[in-house]
């Protein structure tokens, strides 16, 4: 027979066990959020890049057809 003593104590440790899963439980929680927005970021960051390959491509672009009509010029003097 367990006395009413030593069946409080028993209580109490597997209250402070189960306490201590919860906490464990919730930060697991709170990290994958944070994940969930480090990604979103890079989402961002690569839609960013692919803006800035776009520009780049106009800006060859103008660049060539400037030269092409200058050489057109130059032939026509």
């Amino acid at each position: 027979m367990t006395s009413p003593e030593s069946r409080i104590k028993q209580q109490q440790q597997q209250q402070h066990y189960q306490q201590r899963q919860q906490q464990q439980q919730q930060q697991q929680q709170q990290q994958q959020q944070q994940q969930q927005q480090q990604q979103k970021q890079q989402q961002q960051q690569q839609q960013q890049q692919q803006q800035q390959q776009q520009q780049q491509q106009r800006q060859q672009q103008q660049h060539y057809q400037q030269q092409h009509y200058q050489q057109q010029q130059e032939q026509k003097q």
